[in-house]
């Protein structure tokens, strides 16, 4: 062997012990992203964390770091969401590829023998729904929107785990907008953002994202094509988007008398179709999908006017705070709300205000209007109702109503929004997208998307296997305060518990009406700023002969970065539910 060809082969060997080697897994960028972002969280949270990167970059490798014994959980999620039998071949662990193959092969099959739509019910009272499963499983999914032919939605998705309806105090974790094909395949990152819905072509994906420490908001849009989202609009204050026919978004703003902008994508422009007009909650505003009316809250009234806010009149009068309207995607209809207090109504009129039907004539019986979804046809509304806070606590009540007034109550279960799939070429009533939370008493008070189709009885009794409901986590037997324990003693066994991060046993301290609304989740988050707490004095309030209003003076220190923590009052009201059953918190006020 020649002198440089000994040379080479010294170098060679060299490279092959420092660069030559194949790269660690460990030092792949998408592991090494997930390492960061999910360093520092507990078990659970962690093992969240690190499936959501692995889904989300599609790289196995990322579920390296959940460890032995678990991470074949994550590589399941990352092969089912790759939506590519290849994807087996890139699986580290061996066991899991003939999983994997048989997954894809099941797919294919189920292509092969795709049944047809199932019909929908001729009549309301007809009507049941049908196949009701998750499609996602973290609990960290929101649905945004349908594509226009119904095979894919986008989705917001949480990095990290939060509770239900509020984000951590500190920094909240980031939300990414997600797209994946109704079966549940392709699942992709597409931008960092929320509140998802796609362009009339399907071709684009509009998204919000918020301009951090500001409470403002931009439009974005990301094209399914590839390239980077782009910012369309400038921050607005409360930015709240609607829809109309050709492709035009109506951009509203919170702020009395804010005006409506229509937005056209294709051109940039913007214009004020309907001027400055009178509402106290322009973001509620609603402009019919053919842009020729203009529905909206004015103080406690609802009003319908032309587009340019012209020829306006009351359609209901002296209402509560917080009225909503929804137009049919026709625009023959409109569907509102007189107000979100229990002696308001849920009215069905014509485009010109003339009363169809009432839907909910008494809130107070039904709850309030959490969610509305019309059908495609415009033949049929999806109502959801949540009960008031001073009424007893029960899940979701999901109603399907017909122009005509005729309603059925289809589900009972937590819900936080309902979207209507456009009709199967086919025909059938199509498919529904449900948000879906675990429950006040769960667990985990997460969020994922279900699916379901709305079909008949009859239909439903064919069907080779019934249809389940969702029900939530059950709630673990709770450490209650002692029967004997006097109100004082029970107040300060809640503050020690909160002291010592023991959040079950404060949560527990609580009255089973407060426990159901908030739940362990919320609850653990609410309390997660407090470092340390300590009962200074309790005092019975003067002139209380049954000792349930305390006043109670606590010293709480709270972390870094909690600014935001509001610390409860200083009054205190106990209750015993039952003759012989312990004192518990009923609430913690700021008076008496």
């Amino acid at each position: 062997m020649s002198i440089p060809i000994r040379r080479l082969a010294v170098a060679c060997l060299l490279l092959t012990l420092t660069g030559c080697a194949p790269r660690s897994w460990k030092h792949d960028a998408a592991v090494q992203a997930a390492r960061s972002a999910c360093a520092g969280l507990d078990e659970m949270a962690r093992q969240s964390c690190i499936q959501f990167h692995a889904v989300g970059t599609l790289n196995p490798e990322v579920c390296r770091l959940a460890g032995m014994w678990v991470d074949d959980a994550c590589l399941q999620a990352v092969y089912e969401a790759a939506g590519d039998p290849a994807i087996c071949e890139r699986l580290y662990l061996a066991g899991v590829r003939p999983t994997c193959r048989a997954y894809y092969a099941g797919l294919i099959r189920e292509a092969l023998s795709t049944p047809a739509p199932l019909p929908a019910p001729a009549r309301v009272a007809d009507a049941a729904l049908a196949n009701l499963r998750p499609l996602t499983r973290s609990g960290l999914n929101f649905f945004g929107d349908w594509s226009p032919d119904g095979q894919a939605l986008v989705y917001s998705m949480s990095t990290a785990p939060f509770a239900h309806g509020q984000a951590i105090y500190g920094e909240r974790p980031p939300l990414l907008v997600g797209w994946m094909r109704a079966d549940g395949g392709g699942a992709r990152v597409l931008a960092e953002g929320h509140s998802p819905f796609f362009s009339p072509d399907g071709r684009t994906v509009f998204f919000r994202r918020e301009v951090p420490n500001s409470g403002m908001s931009e439009l974005w849009a990301v094209d399914l094509s590839g390239g980077d989202p782009r910012r369309l609009l400038e921050p607005v204050g409360g930015l709240t988007i609607h829809r109309l026919d050709g492709g035009r978004l109506v951009v509203s703003e919170t702020g009395t008398y804010a005006p409506l902008r229509a937005y056209d994508p294709a051109t940039g422009r913007l214009t004020e179709p309907a001027g400055p007009f009178p509402s106290n909650s322009p973001e509620t505003a609603r402009l019919s999908p053919d842009g020729t009316r203009l529905a909206y809250a004015q103080v406690q009234d609802v009003v319908l006017a032309d587009a340019d806010g012209s020829n306006a009149h009351a359609l209901s009068q002296g209402g509560g705070f917080s009225a909503q309207v929804w137009w049919s995607p026709d625009s023959r209809f409109l569907a509102y709300t007189s107000g979100n207090h229990p002696t308001d109504r849920l009215v069905l009129a014509d485009r010109d205000g003339r009363a169809v039907a009432t839907l909910l004539p008494h809130l107070e019986e039904s709850g309030y209007v959490s969610a509305l979804a019309w059908s495609p046809d415009s033949r049929r509304l999806l109502v959801a109702t949540d009960a008031y806070w001073q009424q007893p606590a029960r899940p979701t009540r999901l109603t399907l109503f017909d122009t005509q007034g005729t309603g059925k109550v289809l589900l009972e279960t937590y819900l936080t929004g309902v979207a209507w799939a456009p009709a199967p070429p086919g025909g059938g009533a199509g498919s529904l997208a449900l948000g879906r939370w675990d429950g006040p008493q769960g667990e985990l008070a997460g969020d994922d998307i279900w699916l379901a189709e709305l079909t008949d009885q009859a239909t439903l009794a064919r069907l080779p296997a019934p249809t389940a409901t969702p029900a939530p986590s059950p709630t673990p037997p709770l450490p209650l305060p002692a029967a004997d324990l006097a109100p004082e003693d029970a107040i300060r066994r809640f503050w020690q518990a909160i002291d010592a991060h023991d959040t079950r046993t404060a949560w527990a301290a609580q009255a089973s009406m407060v426990r159901a609304r908030q739940g362990l989740a919320t609850f653990q988050v609410d309390w997660q700023c407090v470092e340390h707490a300590r009962v200074k004095d309790i005092r019975p309030m003067e002139g209380d002969e049954r000792r349930e209003m305390f006043e109670v003076q606590v010293e709480v220190e709270t972390a870094a970065g909690c600014s935001g923590w509001m610390q409860p009052g200083p009054f205190t009201v106990v209750v015993r539910e039952e003759p012989a059953g312990p004192w518990l918190i009923d609430s913690l006020n700021t008076g008496p």
